[in-house]
């Protein structure tokens, strides 16, 4: 069994700046496509997300009406986005692993303190925390 994790909105910005989001798309609004079996960020889906490993990640997104891929019903669970319509899920299970990455709007200061915050939520289907 898959252990999912459904990763909604990520956010770094410098501490003294609380307004200054480095994320683009951090919410997953922006899409190429909403209704496939392979919308996963693996292909580009939510540019400029993608994910740096073999791994799968998945795209759910209200527009979508494969019951699969949809908001807040899929086949993980049942789960509202934290903000926006779409958020990813990660499989972090054994040794199979999945990874998102993006390219921050600016360079990270070294003399700086960045907060970097994102919201989890633990699939239904997922028996470890």
């Amino acid at each position: 069994m898959y252990c999912y994790v459904s990763y909604f909105s990520g956010f770094i910005y410098p501490r003294l700046l609380f307004a200054q989001n480095l994320v683009r798309n951090n919410s997953f609004e922006t899409i190429n496509y909403c209704d496939s079996l392979n919308a996963g960020i693996t292909i580009g889906n939510a540019p400029p997300w993608d994910s740096p490993s073999n791994g799968t990640s998945d795209l759910y997104n209200v527009c979508s009406v494969i019951y699969n891929y949809g908001v807040p019903q899929n086949f993980v669970g049942y789960q509202y986005p934290h903000s926006g319509n779409g958020y990813v899920g990660l499989v972090w299970y054994s040794n199979y692993r999945e990874y998102l990455q993006i390219k921050l709007d600016s360079v990270l200061n070294p003399q700086e303190t960045y907060c970097v915050s994102f919201y989890v939520n633990r699939s239904v289907k997922c028996n470890y925390a």
